[in-house]
């Protein structure tokens, strides 16, 4: 998972995230989360890709089941 998310995929799960209505309802700070995946490329914080993950998950869940918006793909 943190080699995933240091590539493409990592981009991708950076702009599902900025995108989400979450960000949009000001439920996420967007500049922490954009610290948290530069943290993680750096290696500065071990625990940021679990952060990431876990935020990538919850932001990808309420936007299709609560926001009704279809999922991008990588």
């Amino acid at each position: 998972m943190s080699d995933w998310l240091k590539g493409s995929f990592g981009r991708h799960v950076q702009q599902v995230i900025g995108d989400s209505a979450l960000i949009k309802r000001d439920y996420f700070n967007l500049e922490y989360i954009n610290r948290l995946f530069e943290m993680h490329r750096r290696g500065h914080d071990p625990r940021a890709c679990t952060r990431i993950w876990v935020l990538f998950n919850l932001a990808a869940w309420y936007d299709c089941w609560i926001e009704r918006r279809q999922a991008r793909v990588a």
